[in-house]
């Protein structure tokens, strides 16, 4: 495991950045009181063999509905990694949305910890459990890094989302969902229904 300060743009991630808003408010408050917060959790858009994703996905698609196998494409993680890859966009985010959030919105690197094996894995669930709190949601069914890397490469490519962070969060500014008011982390989500 590899500690990294990693630029926001750095970090893929198929998931919506803000589920806890709370969370986000008490992490950028941390942050801009130079308290320590816990690194995420990345992994290296190399680390899991595509050609192995795209066999074992076959298999699953075997027992899919005709719908659900029109969704899911092969080739959309090599097209998507290709292409982000070539903006030094190479790790992808395993658990921290909430706190890569914050860093990104006090304008910081993000402090990453980069898992590269299965016992990565075993050991941040033990640092978890040695102070007292549950592991990453990801990690605590014992899985081996494989077994976790395929639940998220299958997510995205049935989803068909994979984005750097970063962008998320500056079109949400850009938009007015996302904003600061009084060192407070607003969010107003503008749905257009």
């Amino acid at each position: 495991m590899r500690e990294l300060l990693l630029e926001p743009s750095q970090i893929l991630t198929g998931q919506f950045p803000i589920q806890d808003i709370e969370k986000i408010n008490e992490y950028y408050s941390k942050i801009n009181s130079n308290q320590k917060i816990e690194p995420i959790l990345v992994t290296h858009v190399d680390i899991y063999n595509l050609d192995e994703f795209k066999e074992k996905l076959t298999k699953y698609k075997s027992t899919l509905n005709d719908f659900n196998k029109s969704l899911l494409d092969e080739t959309f993680l090599k097209r998507k990694f290709d292409y982000w890859k070539h903006f030094g966009t190479e790790y992808i985010l395993s658990d921290g949305n909430h706190r890569t959030t914050s860093y990104i919105l006090s304008n910081m690197k993000v402090a990453s910890l980069e898992i590269e094996n299965s016992d990565d894995v075993k050991l941040i669930n033990e640092k978890f459990k040695k102070i007292g709190k549950k592991g990453p949601w990801i990690f605590r069914e014992g899985k081996s890094l494989d077994e976790i890397l395929f639940e998220k490469y299958k997510s995205y490519t049935l989803h068909q989302r994979l984005r750097p962070i970063n962008f998320i969060i500056k079109n949400l500014i850009q938009t007015g969902e996302l904003k600061i008011e009084k060192r407070k982390v607003i969010y107003n989500p503008n749905l257009p229904f």
